[in-house]
């Protein structure tokens, strides 16, 4: 009994304790203090998020830049890997498709995060546009693996062929 008691007594005491500091205001330093930290801390925020936007700003500008050659170099790898694949042996085909379907899916994620780093504008459409041709690259390489009858008469090349047509224009 004598323990149940005095277990009470030190919750009701450790309680009345926390009660009695919740009603002491603040000290003025203490709150002054705190609002100068949250303000340096807010300047410290601000100062890192107009660098990070500085920092994108070029990178945005650098990539631009090298846009349309970063288009025409993946164009022309495309041309002459399935070229290439075309040429070869039956028996070896498939695996230069693989290769070239994998590699499409590369250029299609890389177009695609121009696209996110250009945000809006022409070069954010192209790099969409781009994106977009080489994720269809990367299924017509597939079905070409199966057989070239397959690849030749392939449905996306339409669409294909309207994506390059529409990036190369803006590349002129």
């Amino acid at each position: 009994m004598m323990r149940r008691w005095l277990f009470s007594g030190l919750t009701i005491l450790g309680l009345g304790g926390c009660a009695s500091n919740a009603m002491m205001p603040p000290s003025p330093a203490g709150v002054a203090g705190t609002a100068e930290a949250r303000s340096q801390a807010a300047a410290r925020a601000a100062q890192e998020a107009q660098q990070k936007l500085a920092a994108t700003a070029v990178q945005r500008r650098a990539a631009e830049g090298q846009f349309c050659a970063s288009w025409r170099r993946a164009l022309e790898l495309a041309r002459r890997d399935a070229i290439g694949c075309a040429r070869m042996e039956a028996d070896q085909q498939a695996a230069c498709w693989t290769a070239v379907s994998q590699w499409a899916g590369e250029e299609s994620r890389y177009f695609s995060a121009l696209e996110t780093l250009f945000g809006a504008g022409p070069y954010a459409n192209s790099a969409r546009k781009a994106g977009e041709f080489f994720d269809l690259t990367q299924s017509w390489a597939s079905s070409c693996g199966n057989s070239l009858a397959d690849c030749t008469a392939a449905s996306q090349r339409a669409t294909m062929d309207q994506r390059k047509d529409e990036v190369n224009r803006f590349c002129h």
